[in-house]
């Protein structure tokens, strides 16, 4: 009785390490997959950041062209 016991206590043992490399397992994928989603994020910010300088610059050539008009 006393082995059937520690037999039962193994496969629920072996059962539990199971579930809890599992979940490890899935919170680490999650958090690959959000800092890829940041890097993405920080990507297009850098992106939309070069648009606006480039249409900044233009903006100010073409005041300065005016102003330079009148």
């Amino acid at each position: 009785q006393l082995v059937s016991a520690y037999k039962s206590m193994q496969k629920e043992k072996e059962k539990l390490e199971g579930a809890l490399t599992n979940g490890q397992d899935k919170q680490l994928q999650r958090i690959k997959e959000l800092k890829e989603t940041i890097e993405l994020e920080k990507e297009g910010k850098r992106h939309m950041e070069e648009v606006l300088n480039i249409n900044l610059e233009e903006k100010d050539q073409q005041i300065y062209a005016l102003r330079t008009q009148v």
